[in-house]
């Protein structure tokens, strides 16, 4: 399992250990990690994009309080798991309005941070079993069922992932997403499509027919595409 992680907190020893038990938390596991550190909520959302999967946010910070960010971040149609990390339990029952998956109180001890991170990979695990990915530019957050997902394209320096719904252009690589789809049957066509197997409705020569559009496979992954497509489908190569 991979995740991208945020650490907000205005004290930068407890900054420094939160952000190392994530990172020993992630190792131990063998999970891939991205630990990103802020020193207030202002740093944070100046850098925001909605690409996080969880936040470790402490409550009680100057200028902009942990709250006030969660709000910010929910009222942005983000779904990222947040975690406050805080010395205020009175605090529990307003964590409710920001949906909070949960509470971790100062001072922070190794062990019970590891028992609520557990929690946190938990929910994590739930999501991808879910088939949802979430998916975010500088203009909108959303969670999207795997099955919604006609084909991802690679455009310049971004991706732009063909929804039923309509097109969502966000910065990435195709890598990127074939390490993140794989394992719902998406498998790339050529180096600019990655296509959901699902949709495959046919071909010819070196085209494919994806819910109605052709697109064209490459000579180098057409053998490759094809034995993909054959194991999906039941068949033989």
């Amino acid at each position: 399992m991979n995740f991208k992680a945020a650490v907000v907190e205005d004290d930068p020893d407890v900054r420094g250990m939160l952000a190392g038990l994530v990172e020993e938390y992630a190792r131990e596991r063998a999970y891939g990690a991205v630990v990103m550190r802020y020193a207030d909520g202002y740093a944070f959302m100046g850098d925001y994009k909605g690409d996080f999967d969880v936040l470790l946010l402490d409550i009680d910070m100057p200028g902009i309080n942990g709250m006030e960010v969660a709000e910010k971040v929910r009222a942005a149609g983000d779904d990222v798991i947040i975690v406050f990390v805080t010395n205020m339990a009175q605090y529990a029952v307003a964590g409710y309005s920001v949906r909070a998956l949960d509470f971790i109180l100062k001072p922070v001890t190794r062990g019970g941070f590891m028992m609520k991170f557990d929690r946190v990979c938990r929910e994590l695990g739930h999501r991808i079993s879910d088939g949802r990915v979430r998916l975010a530019n500088r203009n909108d957050t959303r969670s999207v069922g795997v099955g919604d997902i006609k084909y991802v394209e690679a455009s310049n320096h971004d991706l732009v992932y063909h929804l039923f719904d309509g097109n969502f252009r966000m910065r990435g690589t195709i890598t990127e997403a074939e390490k993140t789809l794989a394992p719902y049957h998406f498998v790339r066509c050529n180096s600019c499509y990655l296509v959901n197997l699902k949709y495959v409705e046919g071909g010819h020569g070196d085209v494919i027919v994806v819910a109605g559009e052709e697109l064209r496979m490459s000579r180098s992954r057409r053998a490759a595409f094809m034995t993909e497509l054959a194991r999906y489908a039941g068949g033989s190569v």
